[in-house]
């Protein structure tokens, strides 16, 4: 969860919680931890290879279907 203070800060928690099965009701395991925010990772580079031909588009190719 975060929370913000009133200066501005924010700062983020982790809780330990136990749930039933069905979702209908938790409880807290545990005292709430300081953890780091939220960065922006970077993106993956794909292991997969694509290829697209060159090709000229006519009319029936670039219309919607």
């Amino acid at each position: 969860m975060a929370a913000q203070y009133g200066g501005g800060s924010l700062r983020y928690f982790t809780v330990a919680v136990t749930a039933i099965t069905a979702g209908t009701s938790f409880g807290v395991t545990g005292a709430p931890a300081v953890v780091t925010g939220p960065d922006r990772a970077a993106p993956a580079e794909s292991p997969h290879a694509v290829t697209v031909p060159r090709c000229k588009l006519g009319p029936a190719a670039a219309t919607s279907r």
